[in-house]
């Protein structure tokens, strides 16, 4: 098993990317080098469930977010962009997982199901994790910035519902990612902190005041002064170890102090707009 796991790990990379059912046979047969049924029998032994599996929930996990974050695309759109012919085979596909029809996730998603059925995949990305990355870390001067926050307190895994309702927020303002920069502000480890004590900012940039809103939005400022940035791009799921890196091995290295300011990300390109593997992150970690 040992000498396939690079290939395996390779075409894993490559699904991020491309994850319709022929290009994923391409790809098997490019990059395997072994015929498709030993293939899929090994692969399903490495990740602990087959790679169309796995391209599914891939799918199906932006298929979520579109329906929950994309309102203006309709349903049919949503399932196509999935790789469904009908919107009632992507029904029964995306109810088979998450235990919600479209609609009704659409409506008032589950994310506390949702985050239980996409664990499996959490799990292999964690596996085909680089252990030791080179990152390009640079000291850049970061100026003050306006923005409107949503402050979400409350467990990790309701993070959704506050993103769903900032996005509504966003809209009736008139400010899209386009015309607004996208920033969240992180003050704890979601693996270290009571989910009650969790807090998070949901942000974007403005240059007006806030006025008074039924969801809660306010008025603060990202202050002025030096920063350490990693321009990470792909899945939040591999935000983690870029972080820690910054914390802790940079930190030390720099002899530099922290800045009485929270580490924040800047979203310069935002999911599902694009595709995980395309999303792109700048972290920035405030110092003196």
């Amino acid at each position: 098993m040992e000498k396939y796991i690079a290939k395996f790990e390779l075409i894993l990379k490559h699904l991020e990317y491309h994850q319709d059912e022929e290009s994923a046979s391409k790809i098997i047969s490019d990059l395997a080098c072994m015929s498709t049924f030993h293939f899929h029998r090994l692969f399903s032994a490495y990740a602990g469930m087959s790679l169309f599996a796995v391209m599914k929930l891939l799918r199906l996990k932006r298929a979520a977010y579109q329906l929950a974050y994309c309102q203006e695309l309709k349903v049919i759109d949503i399932a196509l962009m999935a790789g469904y012919d009908s919107a009632a085979a992507f029904s029964r596909a995306f109810k088979s997982v998450f235990l919600q029809s479209p609609k009704t996730f659409r409506q008032k998603p589950n994310w506390v199901s949702w985050q239980a059925h996409y664990q499996s995949i959490l799990t292999i990305r964690n596996k085909i994790m680089p252990k030791d990355i080179n990152f390009q870390v640079s000291q850049v001067s970061f100026p003050e910035t306006s923005i409107a926050v949503l402050q979400h307190r409350a467990s990790p895994s309701l993070l959704g519902d506050s993103i769903a309702q900032f996005i509504h927020w966003r809209k009736a303002n008139g400010l899209p990612p386009s015309k607004s920069k996208t920033f969240n502000l992180i003050y704890d480890d979601p693996n270290t902190t009571e989910p009650n004590k969790y807090r998070f900012d949901i942000a974007c940039e403005i240059h007006t005041e806030v006025r008074e809103n039924l969801q809660g939005v306010i008025h603060d400022v990202i202050p002025a002064g030096q920063c350490a940035k990693i321009r990470h791009q792909g899945s939040d799921d591999n935000l983690v170890p870029a972080i820690d890196y910054l914390y802790t091995q940079w930190l030390k290295k720099s002899g530099k102090a922290l800045r009485d300011f929270p580490l924040f990300l800047e979203r310069v390109s935002l999911y599902p707009d694009v595709s995980e593997a395309e999303t792109i992150t700048d972290i920035y970690l405030p110092i003196k």
